[in-house]
């Protein structure tokens, strides 16, 4: 252990000390048992760094301990939903082979776990453990606990193109007459007319409006980290515009949405907006998220190009937004109409 780490505790003297009464000498005495305890503390620390050197070099760490170590060195640099699917990805893998030594989780093993995971789940969720694991087993490779990254030996999955879910005009108006709860209502056109994830949503305070200039601005903040840490800038059409300034005139919280002057709980949106939707009697399959789809849809039905689609939805890449070009065939159609066709005009010409 470094000197510059090692706290002497019986550098207080106590009977060197000038003790003008029994209590001062009781709180020495207490700050020298602290001291006893942050030194072991801080022994106790560098003898798991120790360990876990050993346990490198041996390449014999346990999956399990990289797992708490790469999530607790990663917390600042993700999501708490991001974490929480980095969890669950390394809690399927240690079910399915087991807390065994990284050095042993070779290309056919994971072979192994992403087969059972499409039999047992689908390929979209191997996909989305294979991706979560192959940048955990990257970091590992950086930090030295494994040589090589076998993750990037083996195929990621290919996932079956899937349309997002989405509502039609008139089962969006019939959502809205089964929720009894005005601010419920006000939350669901808000998120099918921005397209704002539910966690921008309930984090937006009224300092994030710009009722003027009919804006929205979706920034990171101390209880929101966006998607792709970036901000972006929403405009309000007329019945955003009008939520949300009939809202402000009733406020006297800094949050837009909120219970009882605290932040919305996502778990709670998220049962609220399943109950209304079993209530309409609409598809089960339909969640929160399913608004944002639903407002990207509507405008590319309305022949919004996709990368105007992009950059309201916030994505930073256009292939993200290409899920839902299949919505826009007849744009298709337009853009081969302008080929030239003369060629095929002098043909048949000829031919007759």
């Amino acid at each position: 252990m470094s000197k510059s780490l090692a706290i002497r505790a019986d550098n207080v003297d106590m009977n060197t000390t000038t003790i003008p009464n029994r209590e001062l000498e009781r709180l020495l005495q207490e700050m020298a048992k602290a001291l006893h305890t942050l030194n072991s503390l801080l022994q106790m620390n560098v003898s798991m760094k120790t360990s876990m050197r050993c346990a490198t070099s041996e390449g014999d760490i346990k999956l399990s301990t990289f797992a708490v170590d790469f999530l607790l060195s990663s917390g600042g640099n993700y999501t708490a939903k991001t974490q929480r699917v980095f969890r669950t990805a390394f809690n399927e893998l240690e079910r399915i082979l087991g807390n065994v030594p990284l050095a042993q989780i070779t290309e056919r093993e994971i072979e192994r776990f992403l087969t059972t995971k499409r039999a047992e789940a689908s390929d979209w969720t191997a996909r989305k453990h294979y991706t979560a694991l192959a940048s955990a087993f990257e970091a590992a490779r950086k930090w030295g606990y494994i040589t090589r990254n076998p993750w990037r030996d083996v195929k990621k999955p290919k996932a079956r193109e899937i349309y997002p879910l989405h509502l039609s005009k008139d089962e969006f108006e019939c959502l809205l007459k089964a929720i009894n709860d005005s601010h419920f209502r006000d939350l669901c056109i808000c998120a099918v007319t921005t397209g704002m994830r539910q966690g921008e949503l309930i984090s937006l305070r009224w300092s994030d409006m710009d009722l003027g200039n009919r804006l929205i601005k979706v920034q990171n903040s101390e209880v929101l980290t966006t998607k792709n840490k970036r901000n972006r800038l929403i405009p309000m059409n007329d019945a955003a515009y009008h939520v949300l300034s009939n809202r402000k005139q009733t406020s006297s919280c800094d949050y837009v949405f909120h219970r009882n002057r605290r932040r919305l709980n996502p778990d709670t949106v998220s049962r609220e907006f399943k109950s209304a939707i079993r209530r309409a009697g609409l598809n089960d399959k339909l969640h929160f998220h399913s608004l944002r789809h639903t407002f990207a849809t509507w405008l590319v039905q309305s022949n919004v190009s996709l990368y105007q689609v992009q950059k309201l939805l916030g994505h930073s890449n256009v292939s993200t937004t290409e899920v839902y070009s299949h919505l826009q065939p007849e744009r298709l159609h337009d853009a081969v109409n302008r080929l030239p066709s003369e060629f095929w005009m002098n043909q048949n010409s000829v031919l007759s």
